[in-house]
């Protein structure tokens, strides 16, 4: 009898093993894939990505109808959370960012600056940092006559823009130090997509954003593709920054 039991037991252990090992299996913390991508519609809620611990997030693409201040796509800083989010009147507001760690970029959280700050009728922002990139992009956008640009402007990089409209709006965030050889691409109307090869940070947008069909920036996942489209206005314009990493 006792001998019975004791087969009865090993068998009701080997039953329970599997289970248990796939259990503790979801107990173990998944890694943090070193370039992420994530998309806001327009009525979604604010998009969570990476911690600030993990890595930096920034801006890659712009999509929609951007008549004025309510129409806006912004990577933001919420406690130690990294959001995508946006608000609009209009229609067909998107807006697209890429996340990395900090060892795929060589850098660290201490590195981050910002967010800096520009709108039409103020003097270009003063960045302190090495690699700037634009975070946030509002505004009515007309044409070619409307952009939030970084520019270099001897040893520092400012944000700025033109418009000759009433509002145009655009903000940053930068890392330093960063030094790595860089190299800047741009995508205007005419142009064929462009495959990234390395982590490229968009730099200057412009053009006329009147629905769904105008769009501009990287898209896709990994390094992804600069392009754009538009089928109205004068078109649509994004330059980007590629680090050598």
């Amino acid at each position: 009898m006792k001998l019975q039991t004791s087969n009865l037991l090993r068998v009701i252990q080997r039953s329970l093993l599997p289970s248990v090992i796939l259990s503790t299996a979801y107990l173990i913390e998944q890694p943090v894939l070193a370039i992420q991508t994530y998309e806001w519609g327009q009525g979604q809620r604010p998009q969570p990505m990476m911690s600030l611990d993990q890595g930096v997030c920034w801006l890659t693409a712009v999509q929609g109808k951007f008549m004025g201040g309510a129409e806006v796509v912004r990577v933001s800083l919420r406690g130690n959370q990294w959001f995508l989010s946006g608000g609009s009147y209009q229609e067909g507001v998107v807006g697209q960012a890429k996340c990395a760690t900090w060892s795929e970029l060589g850098a660290s959280p201490r590195s981050l600056r910002g967010p800096y700050q520009w709108r039409n009728g103020n003097r270009a922002a003063v960045m302190e940092g090495s690699l700037c990139f634009i975070s946030a992009v509002s505004g009515n956008f007309r044409g070619g006559g409307e952009s939030v640009a970084i520019r270099q402007s001897g040893s520092s990089y400012v944000l700025t823009g033109i418009s000759q409209q009433d509002f145009v709006y655009g903000e940053a965030h930068c890392i330093s130090p960063f030094d790595t050889v860089r190299q800047r691409l741009e995508w205007s109307p005419g142009s064929r997509p462009i495959q990234l090869r390395t982590q490229c940070f968009l730099q200057r947008i412009a053009g006329t954003f009147n629905g769904g069909g105008e769009r501009v920036g990287i898209f896709g996942d990994g390094y992804g593709t600069l392009t754009g489209s538009y089928i109205s206005g004068d078109g649509v314009w994004a330059e980007v920054l590629c680090s050598g990493r």
